[in-house]
């Protein structure tokens, strides 16, 4: 019965993988198939599993298509009076306030002057709807992706403060967990030092609760302990297993000990955001509870395929979620890898530390596939520190939890308790904070592709099977032949879906308001001109660069020491290996660039400035030719000592300008018409067009000098300097030149084999 139910749920579980992997064209697979074993076959079995496969298609495209917010309902890109209600907790960022306002079947994301809301205010809404600004780059997930996930299709920036019309609507249950956790989350901050307040607020309630800085986000996950941060199944389990213990030492009956601790797990499930972790872990502890009064609480793998199914009938998208992902991989690895190797390990040594480095151990080994399709990151020490953390991190949780219930009642006893929590929080930070500095902590690849996780789950399976039974299965030929072709097929299609191109790619990355441009050569070279901002170093262009298993670079060039340009190349060299460094050398005092060069010399990176005249030889015809700037450098405005370089593949030409404006684009005319420059035309089919389109630059000689068919301006969505300029863009449009840039189109890819080229935007 057990094993029947589970198959009809992971029926559902293929019809959504059919869904979001082939759409309609699978439906053209489940309806003959289904029509046949209705009509045709005399058992169920059959078409009850297509039926669930079927469902599982339907609700998948139900929520793909019919539920997402449609442009149809609101008027876009027009000023508007909207009244709603506000639909989840409020945030506020320095003078801003972020909040998710309800209107009708609409869900919109509001950004507005700071103001005092509450969740399921009734509020009046002044501003103009559009699109979700966010930027978009290639295997990067964007906000928008984000919000839209979440059901939420477009944005409304207000153009005055929310206008309160009534107070206190909304979920009761949800309001009454809102207002004790924003009481709770104080307790820690009044009664320990920081980190630790940070740390205890977000082992306790999760990230949501406490924001903990990304420095110690990213320590933790060096560590490979990152989910301590973050209110997960593990912490409710713990908060369930010990109110079960309380509640049976008081001798209550089973039932009210039930009904108490349901009625905990829902409120701390509500209080950390229903995220599918927590949601995966309270339907369990649920499901538990139910079988303590039946008498089935043993059926682990029933509960786990229960709780699936209902979150993916409620939404199906969570399937492709890293936090559903790792949730369910952590749990199935805890109930069917662990105890194989702790029967093993078992022999060898005390069943309490085979069982504490099992428990280290199966969450790896089946999270690592995971965690490096959606991060391209895995921690090698992660089984070190979690075995080291393992054994007090219940305890820390559980003295957490009561010293800031207890505190909320009476303060001097929930820092008493802290007091002694305090201990075990330093020694777990202690501990991760020395292994996370190891060498080699974390390893950054590639994604792999589908076919190659799909091969590693199926070998795992098949390795647990082997060291369960003790000796390898004995399979006839036809089953040794099927195996073979079915790991065949896969390495196969892995092979198929690798990028397999080998001319020149060049990828203007969006990052707002500022540059960033990755050459990517056909010898294998990598060039990086500019790394916009300095947050735009740490979110977009790194985590760029690992996600396309980059972990060197040949050449970076800093076009000039403006702060859009230089600021985030200082987090590439901290965490990108490179070879040597190109820019102008002017002198400027802002920190981003004196970081800059420090790290140039602490890393011994080689080190050249950049005159006119310079060439770059990548091999494989393709060629780099600095053409700016020339001595003397022309100071009085930096952008005019920005590095230009024409890059040339074959018959393919790409004109990269920086910053440089019209004084020193007449410079470089003046010496390519001059007999002391060897190069004798700039034509160029793409021009990136310098200053971010800014009236400043592209002056008309220097447009026609270049001639190009295609322009990409690289600039941030509503941007204070209100570039690209009109005056540039109808430069452009005059001459037939077909624009692309990054604040509407996101991240340009351009490819090219040496004779003609291709270009791919983000969005269109």
């Amino acid at each position: 019965m057990i094993s029947s139910f589970i198959s009809l749920i992971l029926s559902y579980l293929v019809g959504v993988v059919l869904a979001h992997c082939f759409s309609v064209f699978a439906l053209l697979l489940i309806l003959p198939a289904l029509a046949w074993a209705i009509f045709w076959q005399r058992g169920t079995a059959l078409w009850l599993l297509l039926i669930f496969c079927t469902l599982g298609w339907l609700n998948f495209q139900v929520r793909e298509s019919w539920l997402l917010p449609g442009p149809t309902l609101l008027p876009l890109d027009k000023a508007v009076a909207i009244t709603g209600f506000i639909d989840d907790e409020p945030q506020t960022k320095g003078n801003y306030s972020f909040f998710t306002l309800k209107v009708k079947n609409n869900l919109l994301a509001v950004v507005s002057k700071k103001a005092d809301l509450q969740y399921g205010d009734q509020v009046g809404v002044l501003g103009v709807i559009g699109e979700i600004e966010s930027l978009s780059n290639p295997g990067l997930l964007s906000f928008a992706d984000y919000l839209k996930d979440q059901g939420i299709g477009y944005q409304l920036r207000a153009t005055a403060v929310p206008r309160i019309i009534k107070r206190g609507g909304g979920s009761v249950l949800k309001k009454i967990s809102l207002k004790v956790k924003n009481q709770l989350v104080q307790i820690p901050a009044k009664t320990l030092p920081e980190p630790y307040a940070t740390l205890l607020s977000s082992i306790v309630f999760g990230s949501k609760a406490a924001k903990a800085p990304i420095e110690i986000k990213d320590t933790y996950k060096k560590a490979g302990v990152a989910h301590l941060l973050v209110a997960s199944g593990m912490h409710l389990g713990i908060l369930v297993g010990v109110c079960l213990f309380v509640v049976k030492m008081s001798r209550a009956p089973l039932w009210l000990g039930v009904l108490i601790t349901s009625m905990i797990n829902l409120l701390y499930a509500l209080m950390t955001g229903f995220g599918p972790s927590i949601l995966r872990a309270a339907i369990m502890a649920e499901i538990m509870l139910l079988g303590l009064l039946f008498e089935r609480e043993k059926e682990i793998y029933t509960s786990l395929a229960i709780s699936a199914f209902i979150i993916l009938l409620y939404n199906p998208k969570f399937m492709f979620e890293v936090g559903f992902q790792l949730s369910f991989g952590a749990t199935w690895s805890l109930v069917y890898v662990a105890p194989v190797l702790v029967d093993k390990l078992k022999n060898i040594m005390p069943k309490w530390l085979a069982t504490l480095l099992s428990a280290a151990l199966a969450p790896v080994l089946v999270s690592t596939p995971i965690t490096l399709y959606h991060f391209s990151q895995t921690s090698i020490i992660g089984v070190v520190t979690n075995l080291l953390l393992l054994p007090w991190v219940g305890v820390i949780v559980v003295l957490g939890f009561v010293a800031t219930v207890l505190g909320a009642l009476f303060l001097p006893l929930g820092e008493l308790i802290n007091n002694a929590n305090l201990v075990l929080l330093w020694l777990a930070n202690f501990i991760v904070l020395t292994l996370a500095k190891l060498p080699w902590a974390q390893v950054f690849l590639a994604p792999p592709k589908l076919p190659f996780i799909l091969g590693y789950y199926l070998a795992l399976v098949s390795l647990v099977e082997i060291i369960r039974q003790g000796k390898l299965p004995k399979l006839s030929k036809f089953h040794l032949s099927l195996v073979a072709c079915l790991f065949g097929s896969l390495l196969i299609w892995n092979i198929a879906l690798a990028d397999s191109f080998s001319g020149l790619t060049v990828t203007v990355l969006d990052v707002g308001q500022g540059d960033s441009i990755l050459v990517e050569t056909p010898s294998g070279k990598k060039m990086l001109i500019d790394a916009g901002e300095a947050e735009m170093g740490q979110r977009v262009v790194v985590p760029y660069l690992r996600r396309h298993g980059i972990s060197r670079l040949d050449l970076v060039v800093m076009t000039h020491p403006h702060e859009d340009h230089v600021g985030g190349l200082p987090v590439v060299l901290e965490n990108i290996k490179v070879d040597t460094v190109l820019e102008p050398g002017a002198v400027f005092k802002s920190l981003s660039y004196q970081r800059f060069k420090e790290l140039i010399a602490k890393n011994k990176t080689k080190y050249q400035l950049a005159r006119a005249g310079q060439v770059i030889n990548f091999g494989q015809n393709c060629v780099a030719k600095v053409l700016h700037p020339e001595l003397p450098l022309l100071t009085d405005n930096l952008n005019n000592v920005s590095v230009v370089i024409r890059l040339t593949y074959g018959k393919f030409s790409m004109m990269l300008t920086g910053d440089n404006e019209q004084e020193g684009e007449q410079q470089i005319l003046t010496r390519v018409t001059s007999n002391l420059s060897p190069v004798t035309s700039i034509r160029s089919l793409i021009f990136k067009v310098g200053h971010h389109g800014s009236n400043t630059a592209t002056a008309v000689d220097f447009l026609e000098a270049v001639s190009p068919q295609v322009a990409v301006i690289s600039c941030g969505q509503h941007n204070k300097f209100h570039h690209p300029h009109g005056v540039t863009l109808k430069k452009l449009a005059e001459r037939g030149i077909k624009v692309y840039r990054t604040d509407k189109n996101g991240a340009v890819v351009i490819r090219s084999n040496g004779s003609d080229f291709s270009i791919v935007p983000s969005k269109t």
